[in-house]
């Protein structure tokens, strides 16, 4: 029988895990790196100037490097462009040139990506509002383990959106259980109030105050 390996990592998720004497350190290498090619190397030297990590916060900067790695197909580069438009950082906010570049990504299967323009689609910015193709992609984000995907699909599931999905505080709570088992603060705050209201769940004070607790240990690391 053939043995199932461990999924290999991109070099997005090895850059992202590596780890660094100082941040200077960090953005140094990650500037030799994209001069010699690397895409995901750019997205995250547009992060140190986004954050202003070993380098002088400069969102123009930013948005130089997430655009070379997004010309290039970078996936994470046009998420990230994608929020440079959106949010107005380094460019003039222009939220149909998010959608453009978050649809790059989408298609590529970035679950960022997907949940960036399921909220779009959600919220009608930058497109037509369609509560279905905002469900389709968040579902799809979702099982992929993004976090906040995650949250948003179980709040539609928890409200009901236009018959897509119904009303299901069941497959709620299993959404918010799914964030929360990837230590997501938000989900742990949600399933706290799934407990205490008896919302698909059985209602059961314990297990709310044992969620309550879980929660606001993960808010003091946060502050």
């Amino acid at each position: 029988m053939e043995s199932v390996g461990v999924k290999e990592k991109s070099e997005w998720e090895r850059i992202r895990d590596m780890e660094w004497d100082s941040d200077e350190e960090k953005a140094a290498w990650l500037r030799r790196e994209s001069r010699k090619g690397s895409t995901a190397a750019k997205v995250w030297l547009g992060n140190c100037y986004e954050e202003g990590e070993g380098v002088q916060k400069d969102y123009k900067e930013a948005v130089k490097w997430y655009r070379k790695a997004a010309k290039l197909g970078d996936a994470k580069g046009q998420w990230s462009l994608g929020n440079c438009y959106y949010f107005g950082d380094g460019v003039k906010v222009n939220r149909k040139k998010a959608v453009w570049w978050y649809q790059k990504s989408a298609e590529q299967g970035d679950p960022a990506g997907q949940g960036s323009l399921a909220r779009c689609y959600r919220d009608g910015e930058g497109v037509e509002q369609n509560m279905q193709e905002a469900v389709r992609l968040y579902i799809k984000s979702a099982k992929q383990d993004d976090m906040i995907s995650q949250i948003e699909l179980a709040e539609c599931y928890s409200r009901g959106v236009s018959g897509n999905p119904k009303r299901d505080s069941k497959e709620a709570v299993y959404w918010y259980r799914r964030a929360a088992k990837q230590n997501y603060g938000p989900g742990r705050l949600y399933l706290e109030k799934c407990y205490a209201g008896g919302m698909g769940v059985p209602q059961d004070a314990d297990e709310a105050e044992k969620w309550k607790k879980s929660y606001e240990e993960w808010d003091k690391k946060e502050d």
